[in-house]
């Protein structure tokens, strides 16, 4: 880190306080050294002294402590938290102790030092108050020089965090041509030479050797040294004879030294290490099967391309990071083309505005609380035949996913605000408690298989509360309804989020919430959303087919021009919402269902409503203008200080409906049944 400019003004004032407090303080000391003045003077000086270096050492050692850790916490890398939680927990521990020592320490030199009458005390007590005061300054000093000198309590912590995974060897890979041996001994020789150049400044060693040496080992450097001589033989031969050639002891010997000196860079040498602004080209380290173990490691703005010249049986392969353990690496503005992920363990990585081309993973990689911010997936699609894919607490925020395809992944607690995921397409996706607040997903498509079995299992991807006693989903977190399974979108953060032009079929977004949710010319199929909180919400011209909004809260929402078939809307706030020419209608064997919904306020004008049951429904100063209700149920509804003009009620059940207060002469009303109060009943009734 470079936080040197903000450590030279604390050391200088460091530095100047001492100073400056000699100066006023010497003739004093020499009158304490030599011994003139009463005994009165000399405690005196020894306690205002001592007063005044601890108030000056605490002022010092809270100031820095407040610029370090401001500092951590703006400079921090995703890969540097745990480190520097703990190393700001630790001087939060320490500066609370001192901070009372130093109180305490204050409050005995001055009772002792300013009592107007002797204090009776015990003859041991000053000197230990002097000593302990003393200690005290001398803990604040260190205190204070190790938190402006930080740097080393980081790296021990960092050391520390590393994991050392180790594996089997596996088999040989298949001989190469010399290009190919040049490519094996090059790559070493790039990978040995970065090792080099991140430590060399560590070790005080006198040549590159040695440095190696210390962080490898002899053997690693004797046999890197051989095959660079040996490589540097082979290039001259070769382009001055412009041929060369290998016996097969020959090749089996190098493969063999290329392999022992792969595996211990796969298994040990890389990990936390940096390789930023490397360029990584296929085959890369692929004599060696064992995973690749680089947790922690460092790939900021590297490229990792794919083999430019690959054998019929390789085409598009690219770097083969097949289970490589990737916990906590940084691959930020990386770009990654053809990159094998297949088993990785990619938690906890960070692939911040990197690029990610063609990538291929499988149901066993993870990338479990990954972080994907300003990704861009070009088009990337993650599915397996028969597991999920984990993206569990992952983020994608502003993250470009333009064209992508998601099957059967897990994106509980994910993290997708203000991503761009237009044509997106979520097939049979896992979005529990998800955070998609001002996402983007113009034209997506969201829907879950009916035609296999649901891979999400109850105990893993419910909680507990939302499961009865034999372990089956409580309603309403059910996973089938009417005879179709629905995909698990519990409590889903909507909010601000476009889905316009959207097709969603099959999901319970059972307490989710909409509020601001973009759903125009949307097509909504067979989903439940149950208790769902979407205030000023967006359903322009939008199709709604069997959907449940039970105890839903729409109030200010448009759903203006809509399509609404077989929908419940049981209990639903919809208060001062628009449904300006929307129709609703019945095409199963129950209709649309409006039972006790709050039409409070609501502009439902111009509208046709077809087989609906609005019984004990609220239609509160509700505008009914131009609106036809054909075949609908309004038991016990009450009308009062609705504006019906032009409203035609055709063939309905009114029983005990309130027309009071209105003149009948705006409205109309045909061929309806049941007991209903008007002031002046229509001529055919």
């Amino acid at each position: 880190m470079k936080d040197r400019n903000w450590k030279i003004p604390i050391f200088v004032t460091l530095s100047l306080f001492g100073g400056v407090f000699l100066i006023h303080r010497v003739s004093l000391f020499r009158d304490v050294i030599s011994g003139a003045g009463d005994a009165k003077t000399i405690t005196t000086t020894i306690y205002a002294t001592l007063i005044a270096i601890l108030l000056a050492l605490l002022a010092l050692a809270i100031t820095a402590y407040i610029f370090v850790a401001g500092f951590l916490k703006d400079q921090q890398k995703p890969y540097e938290k745990k480190s520097i939680d703990s190393l700001l927990r630790i001087y939060t521990a320490c500066l609370v102790i001192l901070t009372i020592s130093s109180l305490l320490s204050l409050l005995c030199c001055f009772w002792i030092d300013n009592a107007d009458k002797p204090v009776p005390v015990a003859d041991w007590m000053p000197p230990v108050v002097i000593a302990f005061s003393s200690v005290v300054s001398l803990f604040l000093l260190v205190y204070t020089c190790c938190v402006i000198c930080h740097d080393g309590c980081l790296r021990i912590f960092a050391r520390y965090a590393r994991k050392k995974l180790f594996s089997e060897k596996g088999k040989s890979a298949p001989p190469n041509q010399i290009d190919g041996v040049f490519k094996w001994i090059g790559d070493i020789e790039m990978l040995a030479e970065r090792l080099i150049q991140n430590h060399k400044d560590s070790f005080h060693a006198p040549d590159d050797q040695s440095v190696l040496s210390s962080i490898t080992s002899k053997k690693f450097v004797e046999d890197y040294e051989k095959l660079i001589s040996y490589r540097d033989y082979l290039w001259v031969e070769k382009y001055d004879s412009r041929r060369g050639s290998l016996t097969c002891s020959e090749y089996d010997l190098l493969r063999g030294t290329v392999r022992e000196l792969e595996e211990l860079l796969r298994e040990q040498f890389l990990e936390g290490e940096r390789l930023q602004k490397q360029s990584f080209t296929a085959p890369f380290l692929s004599l060696s099967t064992v995973p690749l173990c680089l947790n922690g490691t460092v790939f900021t703005n590297s490229v990792f391309e794919k083999n430019p010249n690959p054998k019929d049986s390789e085409k598009l392969e690219g770097i083969d990071l097949h289970k490589a353990k990737l916990q906590g690496a940084d691959f930020t503005r990386a770009r990654l083309n053809f990159v094998n992920l297949r088993g990785a363990n990619c938690r906890e990585a960070v692939f911040s505005d990197a690029v990610l081309n063609q990538i291929r993973a499988d149901g066993e990689s993870c990338f479990e609380r990954a972080v994907f911010q300003n990704t861009d997936f070009c088009g990337q699609k993650f599915s397996d035949q028969n597991g999920v894919m984990r993206f569990k607490s992952a983020s994608f925020v502003n993250a470009l996913l333009i064209n992508c395809l998601f099957a059967w992944c897990d994106f509980r607690q994910a993290t997708f605000r203000q991503a761009v995921m237009s044509s997106v397409t979520l097939d049979s996706v896992c979005l529990s408690y998800a955070d998609l607040s001002g996402a983007v997903l113009t034209n997506a498509k969201l829907g879950f298989q009916q035609e296999k079995g649901s891979r999400f299992g109850w105990k893993e991807y419910w909680l507990s509360a939302q499961l009865d006693e034999e372990e089956w989903p409580l309603p309403p977190f059910i996973d089938s309804w009417e005879g179709r399974r629905l995909g698990p979108a519990f409590f889903v953060n909507l909010e601000a989020c476009v889905l316009s032009q959207a097709c969603i079929e099959d999901y319970n977004f059972v307490g989710s919430r909409m509020s601001d949710a973009n759903f125009s010319d949307a097509l909504l199929k067979h989903c439940i959303l149950d208790r769902c909180y979407g205030q000023k919400a967006t359903f322009q011209e939008t199709v709604l087919e069997n959907c449940r909004f039970a105890f839903a809260m729409f109030s200010l929402s448009d759903f203006s021009h809509a399509h609404i078939v077989d929908c419940d809307f049981s209990n639903c706030d919809l208060r001062d919402s628009l449904l300006v020419q929307t129709d609703a209608c019945k095409k199963g064997s129950a209709g649309p269902c409006f039972r006790k919904a709050n039409f409070t306020h609501a502009q439902v004008r111009g509208g046709c409503f077809i087989n609906c049951d609005f019984t004990l429904a609220l239609f509160e100063d509700a505008d009914l203008r131009d609106t036809v209700f054909e075949d609908c149920g309004f038991e016990h509804v009450s009308f009062a200080d609705c504006r019906l003009q032009g409203a035609k009620f055709l063939r309905c059940n009114l029983e005990s409906a309130d027309f009071r207060g209105l003149d009948p002469a705006l409205f109309e009303i045909t061929d309806c049944t049941g007991k209903y109060n008007l002031d002046k009943p229509p001529e055919n009734q």
